[in-house]
């Protein structure tokens, strides 16, 4: 539906935010490259067979906005969730990015339900699990809800966890 993919574009803007909380963009650096976008390969990686026409648009249209010269895509992936891999525009290649139950499920309405983010100039990649804690308060009108970052250094050839961090807060 038209909703479903305004949410799933909108759920994956790149940041204009340095920071998320407390990790720096910045202390993760990458060389922003002028690179004229190769072929895609759907061939390099399983999803550019399952996932061909979302990737294959978005690697088109979307300009390089993570690691100096990736181009993200997302998907929707059900139940409040997004999927995604990233393209090397300098070979075409698909890299799988680290989104999975565990860490990308937006069970609850926070931040307008970003919950992913990237910068064109940075190896950082965030994204948070946002779960409800407890009962609906009627008296104020409050969720009581429970975020779980997951921190993710890219190296140039994986995802590393670099830490996870959990605030308490109320959906928006």
């Amino acid at each position: 539906s038209v909703a479903l993919t305004f949410a799933t574009l909108t759920i994956n803007a790149q940041t204009k935010e340095n920071s998320i909380e407390g990790y720096s963009f910045a202390k993760y650096p990458a060389k922003t490259e002028k690179v004229t976008k190769a072929k895609l390969n759907l061939t390099s990686n399983s999803l550019g067979k399952t996932y061909k026409t979302a990737i294959s648009e978005q690697y088109k249209s979307e300009p390089i906005n993570f690691g100096g010269h990736y181009v993200m895509t997302f998907w929707g992936a059900g139940m409040g969730m997004t999927q995604g891999a990233m393209v090397d525009a300098k070979t075409g290649k698909i890299i799988p990015l680290p989104l999975t139950e565990e860490n990308a499920i937006r069970d609850c309405a926070y931040n307008d339900n970003d919950n992913i983010f990237h910068k064109k100039n940075s190896n950082l990649f965030v994204t948070f699990k946002c779960q409800r804690v407890g009962e609906y308060n009627q008296s104020t009108d409050t969720q009581k809800i429970k975020l779980t970052f997951y921190y993710y250094k890219w190296d140039g050839k994986k995802f590393n966890l670099i830490s996870t961090k959990t605030k308490n807060a109320v959906e928006d």
